[in-house]
């Protein structure tokens, strides 16, 4: 699965370009899922989650495995 294409499959509220820039996911978008390193996997469940309509998000420990950037 290409990370670019799932995410816009579940863009539900239009702002899939803003959370791929405040996520700093752009060199990420054309690989494989499988292939993703840790923090880059972790920003990628953050950007499905944010990008999904839902009245309430939880976040369980967000910046584990993120790197120190």
């Amino acid at each position: 699965m290409i990370v670019g294409k799932r995410l816009q499959a579940l863009d539900k509220k239009g702002m899939l370009s803003e959370v791929v820039e405040a996520l700093d996911l752009q060199s990420v978008m054309e690989r494989e899922v499988g292939h993703l390193s840790g923090g880059e996997l972790q920003r990628f469940v953050i950007a499905i989650t944010c990008i999904q309509n839902a009245d309430i998000f939880m976040f369980d420990e967000p910046s584990s495995y993120l790197d120190v950037k």
